[in-house]
């Protein structure tokens, strides 16, 4: 079969004393391959992409489109930075363009949800775009066979699959940090062009979300071994220069912060006027600020060290100073500014953003409610405790034990065939899940951009162990059987759970589309509705109601109250009652208050899960002097 050759000059890894060129190459069958496994896995993200719609069932997906939409409507600052602010700009024109086309075809504007549906579309390819830069990924390290398992296994990851199916961030952030990572493995073979693709792929992670700034570190990882010799040299003149501005700053940001602390603490005090961040936050914003005044220090003794000229100061300084480095610090810089330009423009926002997300993440006081004290305290009682060990088993739970095996043959094949790039991986692993694992707000998502890794690995891993076959058994029959069998057990099972969780989480009738349909049809339009916050975003499908939402209804009135003021339907679910009957003793007046609506309203309908159903149990109460409603024949207790 004709093959069609890549070639890359490279110099190879100074352990193996070769300078040959590096090839690999690609024939005709496995491109098909690769095609197939692309198509394959676009189709099982796409499969059931407009589940829920035109409610919307996670609350992410609300606050990233209402934001680009803001910015397709209004001005170009996101005001909001708990994320970064690419993934606003880029569904922001995306939505521009689509609106624009369906004008230009269909005479009318999108509707809100299918600005949602295209959201999700962006996530799906990006997700799919993932695949094939693992394909590549491996391909340059080992070989394309190595590449072609590595996407097979990422394109029908479950995990992958189900986080590929809503308009959020993750799908996004992973596609650049495996972009980075892919751009510093060129980069390690000599290609210039490595630094470029990586130091861009790293600033738009960064403005993705914030966590991808663990790259930078493994810059400096592969600075060490690409300019070793340099930076072992005696501190130039131009460079003891850089390291003594850099000192200067830093002794200025750090003057800055004694003599203005006081105030600083007062400005965070003042957030909590707004009800974001709680009194406690206080005191984490001031043992950050210690933590600042630690590190200038350390950078105080670094300088030091560096006027006395010690070797070990030498060589961090030369790596701080290292133009490589420079231009990494500079290109990263650049992307992220010029993705993310309202981060300078909007400091103070920015400031006060990037801190409630830090602030969330390692204090346990995770709930905010923004009605007294005792339900602060209630609220606290309720947060889990962290579990240390909740991504790795995560991890575990998506992959399996066989994966994580082959993932672990992977690393040591990695190791020794390009130890810069373990080492890099291995740097990016530990301190992704180290940053997650110390934070109080858990969830798989967090490590998302490791699921490129594992499967370039496990893809790797796999490869071994065929190929160490094929070396071992000489019986054609035989050895297929085996490989066959392989593969097999492999692929079988993350696809069979793939589909599951399509079915299960994108298939399966939800209890809150359900409780829409009903109200849609049986309450009359202009009617009051109130309800909680896991009930159905009525107000977001239709707007033929007046909608009141809150997740602390009978927290912020009474029932006499909301029929005061012309509430005629109450829709609860069984959360918030089940959080007040566990804390009975302190929050009796309210749990009193569900009870009373229990006996005096009228029950129009229960939605439960089932089998066939997900979502919370839904109930929708009515006001029971309410002439239409008690001429409703078509009204019943139970829906399904």
């Amino acid at each position: 079969m004709k093959r069609m050759m890549f070639t890359m000059i490279t110099q190879e890894n100074t352990y193996q004393n070769q300078h040959s060129p590096t090839r690999f190459s690609i024939n005709l069958g496995e491109i098909w391959a690769l095609g197939i496994i692309i198509i394959a896995a676009e189709v099982v993200r796409l499969y059931g992409i407009r589940f829920g719609l035109p409610l919307v069932l996670n609350n992410d997906e609300t606050f990233l489109v209402q934001h680009a939409l803001a910015i397709r409507w209004s001005d170009l600052n996101p005001h909001a930075f708990v994320w970064g602010s690419l993934p606003f700009y880029i569904l922001a024109a995306v939505f521009n363009v689509s609106n624009y086309v369906n004008i230009l075809i269909n005479q009318n504007p999108l509707a809100m949800q299918d600005f949602y549906y295209i959201g999700r579309m962006v996530s799906a390819f990006l997700g799919t775009a993932s695949v094939a830069l693992v394909f590549l990924w491996a391909s340059i390290l080992g070989c394309s066979k190595a590449g072609w398992l590595s996407a097979a296994l990422l394109a029908f990851s479950p995990y992958a699959v189900q986080a590929s199916h809503y308009a959020v961030v993750e799908p996004m952030l992973g596609f650049w940090v495996t972009l980075s990572m892919l751009g510093m493995a060129l980069w390690l073979k000599r290609y210039p062009g490595g630094l470029y693709v990586a130091s861009i792929a790293a600033g738009l992670a960064i403005a993705t979300k914030y966590n991808a700034a663990i790259l930078l570190v493994c810059f400096v990882t592969t600075i060490l071994y690409i300019d070793h010799k340099e930076i072992r040299l005696p501190l130039t003149a131009s460079k003891r220069l850089w390291i003594y501005a850099i000192s200067i700053m830093m002794l200025c940001i750090y003057i800055g912060i004694v003599a203005f602390r006081s105030e600083l603490l007062d400005l965070a005090a003042s957030w909590t006027n707004t009800g974001q961040i709680k009194p406690v936050y206080i005191q984490i914003f001031n043992r950050i600020l210690l933590s600042c005044l630690l590190m200038l220090l350390l950078a105080a003794s670094l300088s030091a060290g560096i006027y006395r000229n010690k070797n070990w100061a030498n060589q961090i300084s030369n790596t701080i100073t290292n133009r490589n480095l420079l231009y990494v610090a500079l290109i990263v810089s650049v992307a992220f500014l010029l993705a993310s330009p309202f981060v300078i423009l909007d400091f103070p926002a920015f400031v006060q953003g990037t801190f409630f997300v830090v602030a969330k993440q390692i204090s346990p006081n995770m709930v905010v409610y923004p009605i007294g004290s005792q339900t602060y305290a209630i609220a606290d009682k309720a947060v889990p405790a962290t579990d240390p060990f909740y991504y790795i088993r995560g991890i575990y739970h998506e992959w399996g034990a066989i994966l994580l095996m082959a993932a672990s043959i992977g690393l040591w094949l990695l190791w020794r065939r390009n130890r810069p790039m373990a080492l890099i991986i291995m740097i990016f692993s530990m301190m992704m899940l180290l940053v997650t694992a110390t934070g109080h707000y858990q969830g798989i998502r967090f490590v998302y951009p490791l699921w490129g890794i594992i499967a370039l690995l496990s893809g790797s891993g796999v490869y071994l162990v065929i190929e160490r076959i094929f070396q071992s058994i000489h019986k054609p029959l035989v050895r297929s059987l085996l490989i066959a069998s392989l593969l097999f057990l492999l692929f079988w099972f993350p696809a069979e759970s793939t589909c599951k969780r399509i079915y299960s989480d994108f298939l399966r009738k939800d209890t809150r589309n359900i409780a829409l349909d009903w109200i849609e049809t049986h309450v009359k339009p202009g009617t009051m509705i109130l309800r909680e916050n896991q009930a159905p975003g009525i107000e977001e499908a239709t707007q033929r109601f007046h909608v009141y939402r809150s997740d602390i209804l009978f927290e912020e009135a009474s029932l006499a109250e909301w029929e005061e003021k012309d509430a005629e339907v109450i829709i609860i679910t069984d959360r918030r009652y089940q959080f007040y009957l566990k804390h009975s003793s302190d929050l009796k007046d309210v749990l009193d208050r569900y009870i009373e609506l229990r006996r005096r309203w009228k029950l129009m309908v229960s939605i439960t899960p089932d089998k066939e159903i997900k979502g919370p149990a839904i109930h929708i109460y009515g006001k029971p002097s309410l002439t239409w409603l008690k001429s409703n024949s078509l009204m019943h207790s139970t829906a399904k």
